[in-house]
């Protein structure tokens, strides 16, 4: 005997399970392809700015501050915007990123000067912060907590896509067409990733509404502005004085936030918990000393080995690709193990890969395509599982400081890991013939290597968070 009334029930139940899992994916897709555009862009212009160079009469100043304005700007802005979207709607400041990440590369595929250029990449840096620091807490809002670590390594996998697909796209884009249709061919994906932006669930009601720390912004803005720059020019003594006065605004930001009301983000995180605080600390340390890695082999290979640009360019891709294949795999592990023994095998693996550099000299072919795959695993394995722990030991109401804070740590330390490959060799790269010293970059790997021990220190003491 058909009892209809359960009959449509159970047909109801099965409806809505649908539907909560279609808007699952559509949240996923969604977040991930909009984060996948930055490192697409960043990349695909890595691989154009000679060319670029050469079409807008762009000297060596110019090009660094055609790739430091963007991450300058991102970093500055992640935190400020990560603090408006706890405070206000994640979902709207997600969507204002992707329009500003578009617009702003339709202005650089359209500029005819450097400095439109460079501006243009300073708007995109301040859309991406828009994106980084509200996408993960959209996403990991719409799913429980022992489902958190498969999901951001869903998220990292589409990163480190977007790292690969840039070289490659960006290389063929810039021979065939020209570099300007890298920029015109994220309008279509943008504006895609745009619509679908607006069918993301909506968010949960926001428990606080205070209104933004402007004075504070402002302090926290010329500390990391005066910090990073000091970096980058240290060659010349003089600029010390840019990193003091940096870290003399940074204290009097702290001093502040610890008074405020309504602080950008309470420093006090730091001190009480110490997952939060170590998980970025790695984050940071480990960036500092591997992110110029790819840009140092890449000038190994071909300045010193006489690698061509493509085989060059196949070997530098075996990175990405490996940490593509690990990260959702480390994610949904992270899940089951404590994220910090996770993480920490990923820091593991990049200290042998580093280590193997030793015998670079010997097997110029062989190594680094070991190291590399070694990298790619570390990273992978790495990454989701330590974004994880930070996502995990905050309260909901801050995952967009927290999101913020952890992407401020991993630009800053792309930043300064740049202004110490300039540092050293500033006194030896000559920008006319760009030659390269093998003594310089055997200095270079050394102290990355001690960097990275640091990185798995801060790693293995960050306790557990379930």
């Amino acid at each position: 005997m058909a009892f209809p009334h359960l009959t449509r029930k159970s047909h109801k139940k099965r409806l809505a399970v649908k539907l909560i899992t279609k808007n699952k994916t559509l949240t996923v897709i969604t977040i991930s392809l909009g984060t996948f555009l930055i490192p697409f862009s960043i990349t695909s212009l890595n691989v154009a700015l000679p060319t670029i160079s050469r079409d807008l009469s762009m000297n060596t100043v110019s090009m660094s501050l055609t790739l430091i304005s963007f991450l300058l700007t991102a970093s500055i802005f992640l935190l400020p915007f990560g603090n408006i979207g706890d405070n206000h709607s994640r979902k709207t400041v997600f969507i204002s990123g992707i329009g500003i990440f578009i617009f702003a590369s339709f202005m650089s595929a359209v500029s005819q000067t450097a400095d439109i250029l460079i501006i243009a990449r300073a708007l995109c840096g301040a859309g991406s912060a828009m994106i980084l620091s509200n996408g993960i807490p959209v996403l990991i809002e719409s799913f429980p907590m022992n489902e958190r670590g498969k999901i951001l390594g869903i998220y990292s996998a589409f990163i480190y896509v977007g790292l690969a697909l840039g070289a490659l796209v960006g290389g063929f884009l810039t021979q065939m067409l020209s570099w300007r249709w890298i920029f015109f061919i994220i309008l279509p994906i943008g504006l895609s990733i745009l619509i679908l932006s607006f069918k993301l669930p909506r968010p949960d009601k926001q428990t606080k509404h205070s209104k933004l720390d402007i004075v504070g912004f402002i302090f926290y803005a010329m500390s990391l502005f005066l910090i990073i720059y000091g970096f980058v020019t240290i060659d010349n003594s003089k600029n010390i004085i840019y990193i003091v006065v940096g870290f003399l605004f940074l204290l009097v930001f702290i001093a502040k936030q610890l008074r405020s009301k309504s602080p950008l983000i309470d420093v006090r995180i730091f001190l009480k918990n110490k997952t939060f605080a170590l998980s970025n600390l790695s984050v940071l340390t480990l960036y500092i000393s591997t992110f110029s890695f790819p840009f140092i082999l890449s000038l190994y290979l071909q300045l010193i080995r006489g690698f061509s640009v493509q085989t060059t360019g196949l070997i530098l891709i075996i990175q990405p690709v490996f940490m593509s294949i690990i990260a959702p795999i480390s994610g949904k592990l992270s899940d089951r193990i404590q994220p910090r023994i996770v993480a920490s095998s990923g820091i593991l693996f990049i200290v042998i890969g580093f280590l193997l550099l030793a015998y670079l000299q010997y097997w110029p072919f062989i190594i680094p395509i070991l190291v590399l795959s070694l990298m790619g695993i570390g990273f992978g394995l790495f990454s989701s599982p330590n974004a994880n722990a930070v996502m995990s030991c905050v309260d909901k109401s801050i995952y967009g400081v927290a999101s913020a804070t952890l992407s401020t740590m991993r630009m800053t330390g792309q930043t300064m890991s740049m202004a110490l490959v300039a540092l050293i060799f500033s006194a030896n790269i000559r920008y006319s013939n760009a030659k390269v010293s093998m003594h310089d970059i055997t200095i270079i790997f050394s102290i990355s290597i001690a960097i990275t021990f640091i990185s798995l220190l801060f790693s293995l003491l960050r306790g557990k968070i379930r």
